[in-house]
């Protein structure tokens, strides 16, 4: 294989056609992951909200662990297309930083078995981080900005105690992963 020593100038060209590239597909299709998590933890949040209430059994939040096995389902399955063309480094990262979140959201709740912490807070955390680290790889104020909403709103959820915690934990996911979704996906269909 021939490989070419690269000047500063066509570095710095291939490194921005990579990162538009990404964005592109990002905005393209692999927006959906942001869909498929989102909608999962909203709707488990109203459910398990809405069973702990009527019925009082606490036991219903280990419906929470669905969510890695729900979401990683949907992801497989509506970006199975995407998963055909080739990637780049850019979308490496990406899937890496989002792959390490995840395991150390499992670690973070299996942990919450031995040790009393606030899951709920810590977890809208870590993926309002990533969120972030997404939209600034990309190169995307729509998702920064959702990420920093969601890295703010667990300062709130740190506040905010009983189960009211549960639907404000729901609703940071709309605001942070569903909306910013549905915009991207509706961007570039108009595009």
């Amino acid at each position: 294989m021939n490989e070419k020593i690269l000047n500063e100038k066509e570095s710095l060209e291939l490194i921005s056609q990579m990162i538009l590239r990404t964005k592109e597909r990002f905005e393209g299709g692999s927006s959906k992951p942001f869909l498929v998590f989102g909608y999962t933890t909203f709707i488990l949040s109203l459910l398990i909200y809405f069973l702990i209430l009527k019925t009082g059994n606490y036991y219903f939040h280990l419906l929470w662990f669905l969510i890695p096995i729900i979401g990683y389902s949907g992801m497989r399955i509506s970006t199975q297309k995407l998963e055909s063309k080739s990637t780049n480094q850019i979308v490496k990262i990406i899937k890496t930083v989002w792959l390490v979140n995840g395991i150390a959201c499992v670690l973070i709740a299996f942990g919450a078995f031995f040790v009393r912490i606030p899951v709920l807070s810590i977890m809208v955390m870590l993926m309002g981080i990533c969120t972030t680290i997404t939209g600034i790889v990309i190169n995307s104020k729509l998702i920064t900005v959702s990420g920093i909403f969601g890295i703010l709103s667990s300062a709130a959820l740190f506040m905010i105690n009983g189960n009211e915690k549960i639907l404000v934990f729901g609703f940071v996911f709309l605001f942070m992963m569903i909306i910013p979704g549905h915009i991207l996906s509706k961007i570039k269909r108009n595009v």
